[in-house]
């Protein structure tokens, strides 16, 4: 993700950007909310326009934003359990997959582990995420609370993937 805009007043999203360099020709995705829905406009290898449904609520933002705005708020020690609401993805190819709005998942700490990415080593808790047929889960760097890897196997019709990020570079700030 490359830039959000959130209102100051309650936390809606508002706009969302996010470029792809590695892409030829370099990608990007706009998101543009207002009180009823979304129109994502992509750019690059695929270019396309859309616009759907997409119901906002204060202080909610959807399943992309978990790795910046969520998890590092977490109260994340050994033994921890809790829940959050999100979205579905707001990518216009997927979210015709999803026929639910916002959802509770389920999120728990299953143990530490260290682990190394282009970004570094890293002391992290190892979380999973949600219960049900796609899991997922997520190493967090124990002090610094940065996503340093994230795991999902996803379903869609009869087909299988694994999507699999990790931390490429970490940008610390002393402010």
């Amino acid at each position: 993700m490359d830039s959000l805009t959130v209102s100051a007043r309650d936390l809606t999203p508002l706009h969302w950007a996010s470029w792809y360099p590695t892409q030829k020709p370099v990608g990007s995705l706009h998101a543009d909310f207002d009180s009823s829905g979304v129109t994502i406009t992509m750019k690059g290898r695929v270019d396309t326009v859309g616009t759907f449904p997409y119901a906002q609520a204060s202080g909610r933002l959807p399943q992309e934003w978990l790795h910046y705005l969520v998890v590092p708020s977490l109260p994340l020690i050994d033994g921890w359990r809790g829940t959050i609401q999100i979205a579905p993805p707001i990518h216009p190819h997927v979210h015709k997959y999803f026929t639910s709005g916002w959802a509770t998942m389920a999120l728990r700490v299953v143990g530490r582990e260290k682990i190394t990415v282009a970004a570094g080593s890293f002391d992290c808790w190892k979380l999973q995420l949600g219960d049900g047929r796609d899991p997922s889960s997520m190493w967090v760097g124990a002090k610094n609370h940065l996503v340093v890897r994230s795991e999902s196997i996803h379903h869609f019709d009869d087909t299988e993937f694994e999507d699999r990020v990790d931390l490429q570079q970490a940008i610390y700030s002393s402010h």
